[in-house]
């Protein structure tokens, strides 16, 4: 399954969030390469180095993860390698590490979301002629309720493994389809794009309550077929 996402999300293109960001604010097609040089070699290295933390979790504390049997959480885990394993100075970076890493993807989705709010909505249907300060003010309170909600729903979560299985098998195959055939197929419109990302997402959180304890594979093959679907009959 995460082969198979791997060569979507590939084929997808940049994506609507910090991705698409670094892309459009260059000056040239040139510069548009060499940022996707750069940003692939940094993947790379973090992909190396996410490796490398997880055979240190698995080396390091799988006689815990033993002793825990059938009720193993997994969430323990790297906090348990960080204070059980890793060296005071060591530690430090390494938790300054994670934290940057959160405030990097955390800050440029709540821009994201304040800019489509701001220019997709407000100013392309109700107010296109708005003074830059009004924007502004506009941006700061969608930020502040971007953040408010993904406060709310951070509470409600029993479980960050739950969560994560749920966006890996549910909500991005909702949002890979549209940016698939966005690049790939000549009559793929707005209105496509719009009607597959609702039928996507509603499958992604309808599906697991109507069939409770569906296998992550099947939920992701599912709301996929679901979401291009939706998106061939509008194109038709």
């Amino acid at each position: 399954m995460l082969f198979f996402k791997g060569v979507l999300v590939s084929m997808a293109g940049p994506t609507p969030n910090y991705a698409i960001q670094h892309v459009l604010s260059t000056r040239s097609p040139r510069e548009a390469a060499l940022e996707n040089m750069v940003m692939t070699m940094v993947s790379l290295t973090r992909g190396l180095a996410d490796r490398g933390d997880r055979g240190a979790r698995i080396v390091f504390f799988s006689g815990k993860l033993h002793d825990m049997g059938a009720g193993v959480d997994f969430e323990k885990i790297l906090p348990g390698v960080l204070q059980y394993h890793v060296p005071v100075g060591l530690k430090g970076i390494l938790i300054a590490a994670l934290l940057a890493s959160f405030m990097s993807t955390f800050v440029s989705t709540v821009n994201s979301g304040a800019a489509y709010v701001v220019n997709d909505i407000y100013k392309r249907y109700i107010n296109p002629n708005a003074p830059q300060k009004r924007q502004v003010w506009l941006g700061w309170i969608a930020s502040t309720g971007i953040i408010v909600l993904g406060v709310v729903v951070g509470f409600s979560a029993t479980s960050v493994t739950a969560i994560t299985k749920w966006i890996v098998s549910a909500l991005i195959p909702a949002f890979v389809a549209p940016n698939v055939l966005k690049w790939h197929w000549w009559r793929f419109n707005g209105y496509g794009f719009f009607a597959g990302m609702v039928g996507g997402t509603v499958a992604a959180l309808i599906i697991p309550r109507i069939v409770p304890g569906i296998n992550d594979v099947n939920l992701f093959l599912l709301v996929l077929a679901i979401s291009f679907w939706r998106r061939w009959s509008f194109a038709y």
